[in-house]
């Protein structure tokens, strides 16, 4: 089997998504407050929201970077 750029590529992104939707789970699911009283949970949640957005752009540039190259 060989492993062609675009394959890695699929990897990558794939495991952005698996880590984002373990950041969001994590994020609704920790009691922040229990860590630290000063704590607020609003930064997590914009960092794996801005995560996301990153993600999300990266996908979306990859389906036109790999029109009609047979991937």
């Amino acid at each position: 089997m060989t492993l062609f750029p675009s394959d890695a590529v699929k990897a990558i992104l794939i495991a952005g998504v698996a880590a984002i939707t373990g950041l969001h789970m994590i994020n609704s699911t920790t009691d922040f407050h229990a860590l630290s009283p000063n704590s607020h949970p609003v930064v997590f949640r914009i960092e794996a929201l801005g995560l996301s957005f990153y993600v999300a752009a990266l996908i979306l540039s990859y389906f036109p970077a790999t029109r009609g190259k047979g991937n």
